[in-house]
């Protein structure tokens, strides 16, 4: 039975960690808004850190507690909480650049430097003192205790970026949508923060808990998925797929192919064609061969009435 739970809790995690990343990408091609760039990297951080960090010592203790000695998985699930940090700062920074980026602010490199060199020794530090003065026991409850409160401290502050910039919310056309995603923000690193103050309990629980930590990751995806921020004055405004490019995603039409259809859409001969593209004859006829063939239609007139019949406006004609 804890086979089947733990497989099951396990695919579920990188189920909902691959949905966030495929959405972010999705977003940010649909929207061309520079913020989903940052959210994107948060994602795949942040899911690193929630399967190597996490998921690594819910393997270490599920494979190595029948065979090894507590103490020796003490060391090395202290080692691993760690060893995982790096990918969870990274995640913080990208977190805040992303409430940056949708205030249209820019982050000084100088502060890019701190950020990382503040965290990265505090780090350092913390670990070589107690190292030096604590148990292996003790050393994880601190790196907890850490990942807890510097976690908590930067949904915080990411929230509170939001929430408070009324100037940016009359910048996006659904600006009020802004404050909810900051308390959002702030409710997913709650979530996020589950795993290290429960973790170490019942088997059930750590499962669990495990599973919030992934489902608050996606949180503001979810959220930006339903109600994308579009800024007013935006000159990239969300991308319109025409029916000539689902006609061309549909039957695998190379960007070659797309010129010489173009052309025979509007009443070239082949001559034409050839002489437009500097290509051969032969070049222009092995082509529509194989846009026959890939469309299963039989004269230039079939494909014409075929490309029309996906778009009619389109400004090819």
């Amino acid at each position: 039975m804890k086979e089947i739970l733990f497989t099951i809790d396990f695919v579920l995690c990188l189920a909902v960690s691959i949905l966030g990343m495929l959405l972010t990408i999705e977003l940010r091609k649909k929207t061309r808004q520079k913020y989903f760039s940052s959210l994107l990297f948060y994602m795949v951080f942040l899911s690193a850190f929630g399967l190597y960090g996490i998921w690594g010592q819910q393997f270490l203790h599920y494979v190595l507690t029948p065979v090894e000695s507590p103490e020796l998985i003490e060391k090395i699930s202290s080692f691993l909480s760690f060893l995982g940090i790096p990918f969870l700062i990274t995640a913080w920074f990208m977190l805040l650049k992303f409430t940056l980026d949708i205030r249209f602010k820019t982050i000084n490199i100088y502060l890019i430097v701190a950020f990382f060199l503040v965290n990265i020794s505090c780090i350092i530090l913390s670990w070589i003192f107690l190292k030096v003065f604590s148990t292996d026991s003790v050393i994880t409850d601190t790196s907890r205790i850490f990942f807890t409160s510097f976690n908590f401290l930067y949904f915080l502050l990411a929230g509170f970026i939001l929430i408070f910039s009324k100037k940016t919310r009359r910048k996006y056309k659904t600006g009020s949508s802004i404050t909810i995603l900051g308390w959002l923000l702030i409710g997913s690193g709650i979530l996020l923060s589950i795993p290290s103050l429960f973790s170490g309990n019942a088997y059930f629980i750590d499962l669990f808990v495990t599973l919030l930590f992934f489902v608050g990751m996606i949180i503001p995806v979810i959220f930006l998925r339903m109600v994308p921020l579009i800024s007013r004055d935006s000159d990239t405004p969300p991308i319109e797929v025409t029916g000539f490019e689902v006609f061309c995603s549909r039957f695998e039409i190379s960007p070659r192919e797309v010129e010489i259809i173009q052309e025979l859409c509007q009443g070239k001969s082949n001559r034409e064609i050839a002489a437009d593209l500097f290509i051969t004859l032969q070049t222009v006829k092995d082509h529509l061969y194989r846009i026959f063939i890939k469309t299963e239609v039989k004269s230039r007139i079939q494909l014409v009435n075929l490309v029309r019949g996906y778009d009619s406006a389109s400004h090819i004609f």
